[in-house]
């Protein structure tokens, strides 16, 4: 059955919705990251909080936030809820938007390669 304009505007007005609602939840430079960190290894509420410098409160609504748009899993482990990354394209899509700001952000390119090649250990 051929599709009609409207059906066609109708389903992609959907689906635009659903790409802005995915955005949304990753629109906060603390979601951001978080994204960063869980891109690399799965990590709980507490190391999350200490690595981003946020209190557990604000680094939990941050993770729910993303969870709810089912961008994360998270798991208990030795009375710890452990989040990581639900889907390895969102940690595809990381690592081309930030190439993407490389690009697009030219000045700030010595800033981001500061900050991946700092030697930091992680407690």
């Amino acid at each position: 059955m051929m599709k009609t304009f409207n059906q066609a505007k109708s389903k992609q007005e959907t689906l635009f919705v659903e790409i802005s609602k995915l955005l949304g939840a990753l629109s906060s430079p603390v979601r951001l990251k978080i994204i960063h960190f869980l891109s690399q290894a799965p990590h709980s509420v507490e190391q999350l909080a200490n690595k981003i410098g946020q209190s557990l409160a604000n680094t939990s609504m941050h993770l729910n936030k993303m969870q709810r748009e089912e961008l994360l899993t998270s798991r208990v482990s030795a009375q710890k809820r452990i989040y990581e990354i639900k889907m390895i394209e969102l940690k595809d899509f990381w690592e081309h938007i930030q190439n993407f700001a490389l690009v697009h952000k030219k000045p700030y390119e010595q800033d981001i390669i500061d900050t991946y090649q700092e030697d930091l250990v992680w407690q």
